[in-house]
């Protein structure tokens, strides 16, 4: 049988498997703490840096890679983990393409869920992804050149082979 350990989760008195990591016991004792890189089902790699919390009021530390002591105080929110929490979103979001409607996890998206969780609003969101840089467009292959006006221009193109097809018949 696993013994099980007894600590605190923003003052609520919690227990867990022995060996099992803080961000595991917080969920499995239904507390929230904003995670993407941890799946159940590998070894935790603490990536995201969205899973921080305070131990025993040290320093910020990830509650995937932490396992639960006995008697230990852990706190899920702080205005350290908050601003770290937000730093790092806004650097994911700034490179996030943010096409929400065209998304297959647009109605369960852990990043939106993340973010809305750090109180970001959607225009906030937006305005941290940079403008598409305008490229000069390569026409030096034909192939590409009837590409970008077939997907850009699909009338006035079909309009202009219809015209040439038309003046090569008759010649």
């Amino acid at each position: 049988m696993t013994k099980k350990i007894t600590f605190y989760i923003d003052g609520k008195e919690v227990q867990a498997e022995e060996g099992m990591n803080i961000l595991d016991a917080a969920l499995a004792n239904d507390i929230y703490i904003p995670h993407l890189c941890h799946h159940p089902d590998l070894e935790p790699v603490g990536d995201c840096r969205l899973c921080g919390v305070e131990i025993d009021g040290g320093a910020m530390t990830m509650s995937c890679m932490n396992p639960v002591q006995e008697n230990v105080h852990v706190v899920t929110d702080s205005p350290v983990i908050h601003q770290t929490r937000t730093a790092v979103m806004e650097m994911l979001l700034a490179t996030h393409h943010m096409d929400c409607l065209n998304c297959k996890a647009a109605t369960d998206c852990e990043l939106l869920k993340i973010a809305n969780y750090l109180g970001m609003d959607s225009n906030e969101m937006l305005d941290l992804r940079p403008p598409a840089p305008m490229l000069p467009v390569d026409t030096s292959n034909p192939f590409f050149t009837f590409l970008l006006q077939t997907f850009y221009k699909t009338v006035f193109f079909l309009a202009s082979r219809q015209n040439q097809a038309y003046g090569c018949q008759k010649s």
